[in-house]
This record gives C-alpha cells, structure tokens and sequence, in this order.
C-alpha cells in the first residue's frame, strides 16, 4: 500500500490536562478513536493527491500528519479536521530526481566509491571522507578519476542546495518582516 501515489499516515495525541477527569486508559481509547477517524477520512484512495508519487509502481512519498491536542473547549472533531487540512495545505512536496540504481545494476557494478566534499567559498574543495566498497580492484589512476568526477557532481549538489537554502532563508525572513510591520 501506498506504492501507487503515496499515502497519509495520521496520528492524534492527547494532552492528559486536555482531557483531566479520564484515566489513561481512557485517554488512550479516545487518542485511538480520533486517530483511526482521522486517518480513514484522509488515508482513503478517492482524495491521495497524484503529486505523492515519485516513480509510478515504486516509490511515493508518506505523509505523516500528528495532531496534538493540548485543550478541548467543544467541537474537537472539527477542529482536528480543520488543523489537518490547514497542515496539508501548507505542505510543500520538493521536486523529485529519483536517481537509483536497479538491483542489476548495483550487481554489475564490483565496486563503489563515496566521497564526500566539503566546499568553501574562499578555499578549494576539502575531500573530508573516501570509501571504496565491494570486491573489486582499481589503480590509483581510476581512483583519481572517480575522485575528479566525484568532485564535479558534489560541487552541483552543493551550489544546488546552498541556493535553495538561502533562498528559502530570504523567504522567511521577509515573511517576519511583513508580519512584524503588519502589527
């Protein structure tokens, strides 16, 4: 389940001063309920969004959604569903590459090599860790090659990342400022 467009998983937890005059057996049985309410209306097939699949028939993305309550003042069903979609609605899938190498090819292939890089702007690249894993052999002359190549994606991957980083911390900042102004 969940192979073909991703799932929702959901959880509800009670606060015990939420719910003061029931023993914890009974806190649990009621986090049980809302739990199994909430996660057959939002788990079932009719509404799983198309976007939470990655590779059709393999991969898709899970979604957990906790809900936490702290206080019930009346109408606690309306306000779990209404939380739920408020987290969904803000929730943001990344665009996803899935790059992975089938069972075969990982057979076909005797040998792995993981690098990892740390960047600096002012400072060429540091290789901060090599491991060589498998069962084949290679020369130094393939081993620096790898390294090189290595090297050139680590460093897309990065600017990559470091890009989207800053971006998004621009974002949220500029979204406190608004806020803060709109006082």
């Amino acid at each position: 389940e969940g192979v073909d467009g991703g799932r929702v998983v959901c959880s509800v937890s009670c606060s015990p001063t939420a719910y003061p005059l029931l023993s914890s057996n009974a806190l649990d049985d009621l986090q049980h309920d809302m739990t199994s309410l909430l996660h057959a209306t939002l788990s079932h097939p009719t509404i799983r969004p198309k976007n939470l699949c990655i590779l059709p028939g393999k991969k898709s993305w899970l979604l957990n959604l906790d809900v936490i309550i702290f206080s019930d003042a009346g109408n606690i069903f309306d306000a779990i569903f209404m939380a739920a979609r408020a987290a969904l609605w803000d929730t943001k899938l990344p665009t996803s590459h899935f790059l992975d190498a089938t069972l075969q090819e990982e057979a076909s292939v005797p040998l792995k090599l993981l690098v990892l890089y740390s960047f600096q702007s002012d400072a060429p690249p540091l290789l901060r860790s090599m491991r060589l894993l498998g069962t084949g052999v290679s020369d130094l002359v393939q081993v620096k090659s790898l390294l090189k190549d290595g090297e050139k994606y680590a460093r897309i991957v990065w600017t990559a990342l470091e890009g989207k980083l800053k971006d998004e911390d621009l974002r949220r900042n500029q979204k406190a400022r608004e806020r803060f102004l709109n006082r």
